[in-house]
C-alpha cells in the first residue's frame, strides 16, 4: 500500500463504498496490475495570479 509503505501511515480506513469498489477490483483481477501514482509538490496550494 502506498500509504503505509511510502508514507509510513500506521493504517488506512476505507468507507463502505470504497471497500465494495476494492472488492470489485479484486474480483475483476485488476488488483494484479501495476499502479502509477503522481504527486505534485504542493497539491493543495493555489496559484495567485
Amino acid at each position: 500500500m502506498i500509504a503505509t509503505e511510502i508514507y509510513g501511515a500506521a493504517g488506512v480506513e476505507y468507507s463502505s463504498k470504497a471497500r465494495t469498489q476494492l472488492k470489485m477490483i479484486q474480483n475483476l483481477g485488476y488488483d494484479q496490475l501495476p499502479v502509477c501514482m503522481a504527486k505534485r509538490r504542493n497539491p493543495y496550494r493555489t496559484r495567485k495570479v
